[in-house]
């Protein structure tokens, strides 16, 4: 003969309305990701109150749920934490190519600079020795015109002289 149990029969029936509820949940959570979880909880806050009123022992299942919430938030907070992290990294990158950039563009315009005055330097040597070819031709010109005066007077000479 079977002891009919009032009591277990009441803790059965709880924990399988337990099992269900849970079951609701956990399939609403697996099908969202976890940045809504937090949207979720207000909604299964719902679920949590109406099962207390009940006079359900659903402190297992709150505890699971506080824990996951957590969870949640924490997942959200570190997500946020590296995103702004790689942030900052790409910004770090950046300012190091950018320096790269502005430490070849300094390199090149000295290179510009230094065969600017290299070319400087040659236009003044050349312009140098132009004066000195001018000065050597005015030199011939001169000496030039006194070898035609002397052969001048020279043939004036000879021309007298006989």
């Amino acid at each position: 003969m079977s002891v009919f149990d009032g009591n277990k029969v009441i803790l059965d029936a709880q924990k399988d309305f337990t099992s269900t509820i849970w079951k609701v949940i956990r399939g609403t959570l697996l099908r969202n990701d976890i940045d809504p979880a937090s949207f979720l909880r207000d909604e299964i806050q719902v679920i949590i109150k109406e099962m207390d009123c009940k006079d359900v022992d659903v402190s297992p299942l709150k505890k699971l749920l506080n824990s996951f919430f957590v969870f949640s938030i924490l997942y959200v907070q570190a997500r946020s934490t590296l995103h702004d992290m790689d942030v900052e990294s790409a910004r770090k990158e950046l300012f190091v190519a950018t320096g790269e950039r502005l430490t070849n563009a300094m390199f090149e315009e000295q290179d510009k600079v230094e065969e600017v005055s290299s070319l400087r330097q040659s236009l003044d040597n050349m312009k140098k020795e132009i004066r000195a070819l001018y000065k050597r031709a005015q030199d011939f010109q001169v000496l030039l015109t006194a070898l035609k005066d002397e052969v001048e007077g020279a043939k004036l000479a000879t021309l007298f002289a006989t």
